[in-house]
This record gives structure tokens, C-alpha cells and sequence, in this order.
């Protein structure tokens, strides 16, 4: 084990080792230093265990690579020792170590601040007083509960078998009566910012949570949207109305985003959501109890106007598919007519040069007939009127006499 308790106080002489390294000191300077500050504790068996309270021994090795530890005086091997190993090995084959060590300096430094004023114990996982099979980061209890919280803050996430040893972790958690929460670093999430669609391995699912604002969207989502704007949704992905949440988490800026999502297409490997809402918060805000002292405050003041939010959004969705369907449908009607027309064209001229040439002969050829009608009409005429009269006195003549074209002129000229 890297940590015993002096005085009350969490010892950890592997972080310390860590410490001195970095200030440029080899070995054998570092084991000097803390054997002067440290040794004559450990001789007096000032040094206990955490988990079972009996004596511990420092041990500061020699090798170069090898850490510094404590370790009962009796050789035996308490639950803490157990659970320390199983959590050391956890972590080296599933994490990143270094990342995730600081991640939980500042997880532990705002649950302190925050819980302790409440009488809140917050202890590493592997200090349970019991052996366990998965680990977590930390536990918390309350003197006015019986419930033990257990947190934990994944740097990596994989898929395979990974996601089983998940499985099992929450499983376990929940066989101890553990109230879990899980975070995860930011660098997992993945979100297509124009669709709102997301994917999740399998084994980050088992991260997901189901807390009263999940149940506030699901109430909202059956009772204030309208039901063709959800079947509308329902067309672009196949949802279920059941919203859960998981939360990510950035260290270097110590904030919280929440993502609310509705499950859709799954397989073996990996799940697609619909992002309902994204709420970023402060960390310490995501690690503060609640009024009631019965959950941490992950969730957004105001939700209701993330929830207004969302319904604008789908409307506006509904109105641009509405809008693009009505173009589309302009530009094939546009289309359909010019294939008719170039149809018609095509059939044109697709014709034998001999028909084409036969259809202009027989245009003109009608148009010479007209022509020859109209001047043997107009000799005709000629021909009824005498040659003494003009045209214009012909015409008066023949409404003053009530004579028609057709009398001969022979009589006209004999009566008189």
C-alpha cells in the first residue's frame, strides 16, 4: 500500500517520492530525506493502516522503478491491501494513470469542500472496509444515511471486453447497495453538432444515468410535444421515449457537461442517440448536494428553457423539411415538363428527312391553292362588271338596282 494514516493524517510516500523526483533529486537523495523526516515515526509504529488500523512499516526500495510503500508489520494482508492491488490493476490495464491521478487531485478537493460541511466521510474506494471486486475512485457516507455513494471518473473507455468488466463493476456496486455516480472525460464525447446525433460504446452506456430530470424530459417530451413533430423525429431516427443522461467532464477547466439523449440504433459495439440538451456546468456545481441532501445538483437552473429550446428547434426542423420538400417537388414538376418538350423536339426531329421535306411541300402546296382561289374570285368579279363602270360605280349600282353578281350583263346593256 502508498498511503498510511500518521496522526490522523493520509500519508503517501509514493506521492512524496514522486515530489522529491521532480525536484531534480536522485535516489538515494530522495530515501535520505525521507528517512530523516520520516523513520523515526515508522520505528515507534506510529504509521497505521487505514482500513484496520494496526501498524505499518515504510518501505523505501533500493531499485530504480520500484515504488515506495507500507506494509503490515505481521505480513498480513487486510482488505485494504486486496483492494488496493485489484484497484492498481484496474486502472493500468483500463486507464490513463496519469490523466486520471489528476483528475481525482480535484475531484477529491471539491468533494471535500463541498460535502464535508454536511458531515460527509470521503474516502479513496480501496479504504472500504470490505474486500471488493471492482473498485471505486471514491466512496462518500453520510451521518444521516446509511447509503455509501461510490464515484468514479473514467479517463478511457473501450469496447470488447472492457465493456463486460463494466457490466460487472455496476453490477457489483449495486450487489453492495452502492449509489453510483460515474463521470467521463470529455475526450469521449461524440456528437454531430448539425444532426444532434451521437454515438456511445456500449461500455460508456453503463455510465448512463436516470435521474428526476431525465424523468421531467420524458413527461415533456409525451405531454407537450406535439405528436406529429414526434413521429417526424421518429422518421429521421428511431427513438424510444426514454431519456437518461451521462455526464463529461474537463479537468483543466473543472466544468461538467450533462448530455440528455434519446437511444436509438444499437449493436454489438456501439449505440446511436439523439441529443436532447447539453447544460455545462461548473464541477462544483455538478458535485453539490442537493436540497434534499439525496443527489448532486447535475443539472441546469432553468431546464425548462433547455426543454422550450428543444421544441423550437424541432418545429424549426419540421418547417425546413416542409420547405425542401416543396422545392423539390417545384423542381420536378420544372423537370418533368422540359422532358416533355424535348420530348417533343426529339420526336421532331427524329422524323425521315423525306416526311419532313413532304410536311413544308404541303404547306406550301396549300398555300398556292388559296392563292390561285382568290384570284379567279377576283376575276370572276371582274368579269360581271362593265367595262364603262368603275368598281366603285359597279358596287353602287348593284345596291341601288338590288342586281346580284350572277345576272348576266348582256341584259343590262339590251334594255337599254
Amino acid at each position: 500500500m502508498d498511503e498510511a494514516l500518521l496522526h490522523g493524517d493520509l500519508v503517501n510516500i509514493e506521492a512524496m517520492r514522486m515530489e522529491l523526483e521532480g525536484q531534480n533529486l536522485n535516489r538515494s537523495e530522495i530515501k535520505r530525506k525521507l528517512n530523516d523526516q520520516l523513520r523515526a515515526f515508522s520505528k515507534k509504529k506510529a504509521f497505521t493502516c487505514p482500513c484496520c488500523d494496526e501498524p505499518v512499516n515504510m518501505n523505501l526500495t533500493v531499485e530504480e522503478g520500484r515504488p515506495f510503500y507500507f506494509k503490515h508489520l505481521d505480513g498480513k494482508k487486510c482488505t485494504y491491501s486486496e483492494n488496493s492491488k485489484t484497484y492498481e490493476n484496474q486502472v493500468s490495464s483500463n486507464q490513463d494513470k496519469k490523466k486520471k491521478d489528476i483528475g481525482l487531485t480535484v475531484f477529491r478537493e471539491i468533494l471535500e469542500g463541498q460535502l464535508k460541511p454536511f458531515g460527509a466521510e470521503i474516502e479513496r474506494g480501496y479504504f472500504y472496509k470490505k474486500k471488493l471486486s471492482f473498485i471505486p475512485d471514491f466512496t462518500v457516507s453520510f451521518p444521516f444515511s446509511k447509503e455509501i455513494w461510490a464515484i468514479d471518473y473514467y479517463t478511457s473507455i473501450s469496447e470488447g471486453s472492457y465493456a463486460h468488466n463494466l457490466a460487472k463493476r455496476m453490477n457489483a456496486y449495486k450487489a453492495e447497495g452502492f449509489r453510483v455516480f460515474s463521470f467521463i472525460d470529455d475526450i469521449w464525447l461524440a456528437i454531430n453538432s448539425e444532426t444532434n446525433k451521437g454515438t456511445l460504446l456500449i461500455a460508456e452506456l453503463q455510465a448512463a444515468n436516470k435521474s428526476k430530470e431525465d424523468q421531467h424530459w420524458d413527461q415533456y417530451l409525451i405531454q407537450e410535444i406535439p405528436r406529429p413533430a414526434l413521429q417526424f423525429l421518429k422518421t429521421r431516427i428511431d427513438v424510444t421515449i426514454d431519456t437518461k443522461s451521462i455526464a463529461y467532464v474537463n479537468i483543466e477547466s473543472r466544468t461538467c457537461k450533462i448530455i440528455r439523449f434519446l437511444e436509438a440504433e444499437k449493436n454489438n459495439r456501439n449505440l446511436t442517440f439523439y441529443k436532447l440538451s447539453e447544460p455545462t456546468i461548473p464541477l462544483e456545481q455538478a458535485l453539490t448536494l442537493n436540497n434534499q441532501l439525496d443527489d448532486f445538483l447535475l443539472y441546469r437552473e432553468n431546464e425548462e428553457d433547455l426543454r422550450l429550446a428543444f421544441m423550437q428547434s424541432l418545429m424549426g426542423k419540421i418547417k425546413q423539411a416542409e420547405d425542401e420538400e416543396k422545392a423539390q417537388k417545384e423542381a420536378l414538376e420544372k423537370l418533368q415538363r422540359e422532358e416533355v418538350e424535348k420530348k417533343a423536339v426529339s420526336e421532331q426531329w427524329s422524323m425521315e428527312p423525306k416526311d419532313r421535306y413532304k410536311t413544308e411541300y404541303e404547306r406550301v402546296q396549300i398555300s398556292d391553292e388559296q392563292i390561285e382561289r382568290e384570284m379567279l374570285e377576283i376575276a370572276r368579279a371582274a368579269n360581271e362588271r362593265p367595262i364603262s363602270m368603275s368598281p366603285e360605280e359597279w358596287e353602287w349600282y348593284k345596291k341601288q338596282e338590288g342586281r346580284t353578281q350572277k345576272e348576266p350583263i348582256g341584259q343590262f346593256r339590251l334594255s337599254q
